[in-house]
């Protein structure tokens, strides 16, 4: 009598659990004897792999989780209550969420975000796509939480439920006395939004309130993505917890604060959070900016190409001199100059900082926080700093023309002096420091190098794709991409629909020679500036740009998007 075979929805079951069970070896949380033992028992029993492992001792459920959503870059949730929109109630039957382990949990366009216990489990992706005639975003998450997640969907309805366990992810929304805060569910909804927030690599949370809801939304790889909406009843309880955590006030609504709190992860990986409150006509946006502690690149690491390297680094080793970087927000620019402080950093000079906030704490530097309440400004620390015989300074930002004479004046006295500006390019930088009142012969003799900064997104490798330039493409950017060939962003699970993974900088390095000085000095204009540094050889944030793109790492698209079109 032949055994019975293995119903094919069990083997498929089994090939997955070992998929998984794979990365987990990879990751040395478990050894090859207690997989082994796992994976039989899925086959014997048809049970999830984490359930398993959980059940016999191997591995939580949470363990599970952290270790599959880091391998993967996957986000997940532990409760999902608290970012479940009712609304998905009508997109997937109850029986076939319970038969594929899945469960909705919000809508965006025409992208669903769906929890899952299986995100390598592609038969069943297929099917949801199938039902739901559109993308899907999946997240991880366990049985249990899966299981109680469908029981609140398909049973209690639109309401959050106030008795759900304390370790749970969930707001615990009660009537309560207006300006108290439920301390356990708060924490919970704060965590698992920010736990989310790292997994997707994001830059900031942004936390919006709507008229009947609360949305979240999560700044990945430059670009803002909508991600829950939670219940209109939440806002106040997840603005008065970060409110705590940032030491400002929960019962101020009526004005902007800003504040900062360190967040703990996990074991060995922390997070600087820096929040700011804005009211609104439906109530108060928060936004939280991450900002994870970790080591600095070296120079060579930066991304510059070789000529650049090489520029950068004979600049930053003058004796003295002004050394700017450019760019908007979170291009990069602290990154840069603290990578060119560490290769500067020796036992023989001293090196004092001037920030807003510290970003990086790196030992032997001397590093001071502005203080606006206490009158610690640029200008005013700036001129403290300069009586503590530094040999390097770094200033946060040149953001008036009291800081901007310092410094100026501090890099022609034998500092070396580096700092920050907002300009569209290097060689507006000249102007911007002009305009705001630096007399033109000091900064002829003070500027040495002005870099220009930009980051942006990478092309997913999962599914790039050859393409032809758009007539938009060819009219804005012209011969200089004709005979050549670029690459497109497609969209796929791995990179969120998105099309692109990751970011990539490129640089602008305005290194000032005799034609530039003598242009400032006559107070020539911006495209005579210009043509003075392309004469020294200056490769401009487009051309390098393109090069970039015609490697296959960005699109045209995303060049456009992010770098102005030079006539």
């Amino acid at each position: 009598m032949s055994e019975p075979s293995v119903p094919p929805s069990q083997e498929a079951s089994s090939s997955h659990a070992a998929r998984l069970g794979s990365i987990l070896l990879e990751s040395g949380v478990i050894d090859k004897s207690g997989l082994s033992r796992a994976l039989e028992r899925c086959t014997q029993t048809g049970e999830d792999l984490p359930t398993v492992l959980s059940i016999i001792g191997l591995l939580g459920d949470e363990d599970f989780l952290k270790v599959v959503s880091l391998k993967m870059g996957l986000p997940y949730f532990t409760s999902l209550e608290s970012v479940m929109d009712q609304a998905v109630k009508e997109l997937l039957p109850e029986e076939d969420c319970r038969r594929m382990g899945v469960v909705p949990l919000s809508k965006a366009d025409d992208t669903v975000m769906l929890a899952m216990i299986d995100p390598l489990d592609e038969e069943c992706l297929a099917q949801v796509r199938a039902k739901l005639g559109g993308q899907v975003l999946p997240l991880l998450t366990t049985r249990t939480a899966l299981d109680k997640a469908l029981d609140h969907l398909f049973a209690t309805g639109a309401q959050l439920v106030a008795d759900l366990p304390v370790e749970d992810f969930v707001l615990q929304l009660e009537n309560r006395p207006e300006g108290t805060v439920d301390d356990q569910g708060a924490i919970a909804a704060v965590e698992s939004i920010m736990r989310e927030g790292y997994a997707r690599k994001a830059s900031d949370i942004h936390i919006e309130s709507a008229k009947d809801k609360v949305r979240v939304r999560y700044r990945i790889d430059g670009v803002l993505l909508d991600a829950h909406a939670l219940p209109k009843e939440a806002e106040s309880t997840i603005a008065a917890r970060i409110k705590i955590l940032s030491k400002l006030d929960i019962t101020e609504t009526r004005v902007p604060q800003d504040g900062r709190f360190r967040q703990e992860l996990e074991e060995g990986v922390s997070m600087d959070v820096r929040v700011s409150t804005l009211p609104s006509i439906y109530g108060e946006k928060i936004t939280m900016r991450l900002l994870l502690s970790g080591k600095l690149k070296r120079v060579d690491d930066l991304g510059m190409t070789e000529e650049q390297t090489q520029r950068f680094r004979v600049n930053i080793h003058q004796p003295n001199g002004l050394v700017l970087v450019t760019g908007p927000t979170s291009s990069g620019k602290t990154s840069t100059l603290f990578s060119a402080l560490s290769e500067l950093n020796t036992p023989r000079v001293n090196i004092i900082t001037l920030e807003d906030p510290v970003e990086y704490r790196i030992d032997r530097l001397t590093q001071v926080e502005t203080n606006a309440k206490t009158g610690l400004t640029f200008a005013v620390g700036l001129r403290a700093i300069l009586r503590q015989d530094p040999n390097i300074v770094l200033v946060g930002e040149i953001r008036d023309i009291e800081t901007a004479e310092i410094a100026v004046q501090a890099a022609v006295t034998g500092h070396l002096v580096m700092s920050t500006l907002h300009t569209n390019d290097s060689v507006a930088a000249v102007h911007r420091l002009l305009n705001m009142g630096v007399q033109p012969f000091m900064l002829a003799a003070a500027l040495r190098m002005v870099v220009a900064q930009r980051l942006l997104r990478r092309l997913c490798e999962s599914c790039r794709r050859f393409a032809e330039p758009t007539a938009e493409e060819r009219a804005l950017l012209g011969a200089a991409i004709d005979g050549k060939r670029f690459q497109a962003a497609v969209g796929c699970e791995d990179c969120f629909k998105t099309g692109y993974a990751g970011r990539v900088p490129v640089f602008e390095i305005f290194s000032l020679g005799a034609l530039a000085r003598d242009g400032i000095m006559r107070g020539a204009s911006l495209d005579d500036l210009r043509a003075a540094a392309r004469a020294d050889k200056m490769i401009t944030l487009q051309e390098s740009a393109l090069a970039l793109a015609e490697s296959g790492a960005t699109s045209l698209d995303e060049i456009l998007r992010v770098t102005q079109v030079v006539s």
